[in-house]
């Protein structure tokens, strides 16, 4: 699977890494570790950082809109970071479809790391 993830219970960050080919399936999978590990709790920040992937496949606006309706875990902030066009798009549908839930995380995508980890500690970087 081209992912993987890394738990920093200092910071209450989790810092997932995505590379190469992704489908829809490695993000279940990734997502199923993330909820079934008992070190994330609530109020965990989540920063996905998915810079590494190369390409996209199988990924619908259907899935994502099931990604976005399912319960996951329990982050209060969550920052997608990517350079590919593609990621960045089915990021923003995610984001999109996350508000149409009401889920209780904020969502935010960007395209620069530092960026991202500044919004998720509550530090601005001009």
């Amino acid at each position: 699977m081209p992912a993987d993830y890394v738990i920093d219970p200092e910071r209450r960050l989790v810092h997932v890494r995505m590379w190469g080919v992704l489908t829809a399936s490695d993000i279940r999978a990734i997502r199923r570790r993330l909820v079934e590990d008992t070190r994330l709790t609530p109020g965990f920040s989540e920063l996905i950082d998915a810079r590494g992937a190369t390409s996209i496949v199988e990924i619908t606006t259907n899935e994502i809109r099931s990604l976005a309706g399912e319960e996951i875990e329990p982050v209060s902030r969550r920052a997608f970071v990517t350079t590919n066009p593609a990621a960045y798009g089915l990021a923003r549908m995610f984001q999109t479809y996350r508000s149409i839930e009401d889920a209780p995380e904020q969502n935010e995508i960007f395209h620069d790391i530092e960026q991202a980890e500044a919004w998720l500690s509550g530090t601005a970087i001009d």
